[in-house]
């Protein structure tokens, strides 16, 4: 049996459809609903900068769960499917974007699109 944490991921992973997943980097927004400030802060945080999530290949996915725990949640899941976040407050672009560029598999990115 799997928890509700895990439960959580993975119907989001199953939303966006299993190919993309594998092909992109996800960030899991979860609240209780959608007008939860802190969810909106994290959407406006991360509207302020589409072209560098694209760059990132990260894809962001809202799940709303008013049964669940009254809180926000940021959790990003890495191409290997791996959880390599989880945060109970908006995270800034810049805090994301270090993660992920330190990531080894983005550094073999930027070399590949470099050359």
């Amino acid at each position: 049996m799997i928890g509700p944490r895990r439960a959580l991921l993975l119907a989001a992973l199953l939303a966006i459809g299993s190919a993309a997943a594998a092909d992109r980097r996800t960030l899991l927004l979860r609240a209780p609903a959608a007008d939860h400030p802190q969810l909106l802060a994290q959407q406006a945080i991360l509207d302020a900068d589409p072209d560098g999530l694209f760059e990132r290949d990260v894809a962001v996915v809202t799940a709303l769960n008013p049964t669940g725990p009254q809180r926000f949640e940021a959790v990003l899941v890495g191409k290997d499917g791996r959880e390599k976040l989880r945060r109970t407050e908006p995270l800034s672009l810049q805090a994301l974007y270090a993660l992920i560029d330190a990531m080894p598999m983005r550094k073999a990115e930027q070399q590949q699109r470099a050359q």
